[in-house]
C-alpha cells in the first residue's frame, strides 16, 4: 500500500461496509443529494437511525452536508457524498494485497435550489444523448482495464508462487520466510530496493533487532538477502 494514496483507515472502510444500511444509504447519495427523512422514507428506518449513520459517515469524511432552498418549503439539509475512491483488493494463493485509490473530483459548497418539473428542452436531450454515450464508452474502457488489470494479477500471482516456492525449498523457519516475505513486498509496495529493519519492525510490529538478526543471518546462510549499513540512519537496510 503506497501512503501516498491511502485516504483513510482500510478497517474503517471495512467497518463501513459492512453494515447493510450503511451502504444502502452511500448507494442512495451517489445518485443525488437527499435529506435524512427522504433517505428514512426511502428505506423505510427510522429517521432517528439514519441521522445517526450520517453523521458516522460524516465523522469518517465520506458524506458531507449542504443547504438546498427549496420553492416548497424551508432550507434543508442535504447529505452527499464527499470522497471519491476505488478499493481493489486481490486474494489467492500466492498474493494478499489491497489498495484505497482516491480519485479526483469537483465539488460544490454552494447552495442549490431546487424547481419544480419542467418540460425537457431540445438542448436538454441533446446533452443526456450525450452523456449516454460518454459514459458507455468509458465502461467499455473501464472493462478493458479491468481485463487487463486481471491477467496482470495472474502474473504476479505465478511470480509470487515461484519466488514461494524458492523460500519454502532454501529457508527451513517459517517465521524467516515471513520477513523474507515482507521484505520483498515492501519494496514492491514503496518502489525502494533497500528498506531499513526499523521499517519491517514497524510493518511487522515486531522487534527491530530480531528481524535484523535474522535477515543478517539468512543473507550470509542463503544468499537470498543482501545487507548493507546506512551510518546516517544508523540502520541496516535490506534488499533481495
Amino acid at each position: 500500500m503506497n501512503d501516498e494514496e491511502e485516504i483513510m483507515d482500510i478497517e474503517e472502510l471495512f467497518e463501513v461496509f459492512s453494515n447493510s444500511t450503511r451502504r444502502k444509504i452511500l448507494e442512495l447519495l451517489s445518485s443525488e443529494a437527499l435529506y435524512p427523512f427522504q433517505i428514512s422514507k426511502i428505506l423505510e428506518i427510522s429517521p432517528r437511525i439514519i441521522g445517526k449513520y450520517i453523521s458516522e459517515l460524516e465523522k469518517l469524511g465520506l458524506v458531507r452536508t449542504i443547504e438546498k432552498k427549496s420553492d416548497k418549503g424551508p432550507t434543508r439539509k442535504y447529505a452527499q457524498i464527499d470522497k471519491t475512491f476505488s478499493i481493489m483488493i486481490d486474494v489467492g494463493p500466492n498474493n494478499f494485497s489491497w489498495k484505497v485509490v482516491p480519485i479526483e473530483t469537483e465539488t460544490s459548497d454552494e447552495e442549490v435550489q431546487t424547481t419544480g418539473i419542467r418540460k425537457i428542452s431540445e438542448k436538454d436531450i441533446k446533452n443526456i444523448e450525450e452523456v449516454k454515450n460518454s459514459i458507455k464508452k468509458k465502461v467499455a474502457e473501464v472493462v478493458k482495464i479491468d481485463n487487463k488489470r486481471k491477467e496482470l494479477v495472474a502474473d504476479i500471482n505465478e511470480c509470487f508462487k515461484i519466488f514461494n516456492d524458492l523460500l519454502e525449498n532454501t529457508i527451513e523457519e517459517y517465521i524467516d520466510r515471513v520477513y523474507v516475505r515482507t521484505l520483498l513486498r515492501e519494496m514492491v509496495n514503496m518502489k525502494q530496493e533497500w528498506i531499513s529493519s526499523n521499517h519491517l519492525s514497524n510493518t511487522l510490529r515486531e522487534w527491530r533487532g530480531d528481524i535484523r538478526n535474522r535477515l543478517l543471518r539468512l543473507a550470509e546462510e542463503t544468499g537470498i538477502v543482501k545487507y548493507k549499513f546506512d551510518t546516517r540512519k544508523n540502520d541496516y537496510l535490506f534488499s533481495i
